[in-house]
């Protein structure tokens, strides 16, 4: 199992999303996991969820990256 570090909760908290040690951010659905990204090389050290559909999610491989879905828009 791999170590969550950082998480987040959508605008009405229907889901929430967990940044993990190998560069995984998960959405979560109650206790179940629903969808898996791969979006960083490093540790996701933190994520924020923001208009109401974009994830943005920052990593120790010096990156921040903004994505909707898993797809990465920047």
């Amino acid at each position: 199992m791999t170590a969550m570090i950082t998480v987040t909760y959508d605008t009405d908290a229907k889901l929430f999303y967990s940044g993990t040690a190998t560069g995984h951010v998960y959405a979560w659905q109650g206790a179940s996991c629903i969808k898996a990204y791969k979006l960083h090389e490093g540790s996701v050290m933190g994520l924020a969820y923001a208009s109401g559909k974009l994830l943005s999610s920052g990593s120790k491989d010096s990156l921040v990256k903004i994505s909707k879905d898993g797809q990465v828009l920047q």
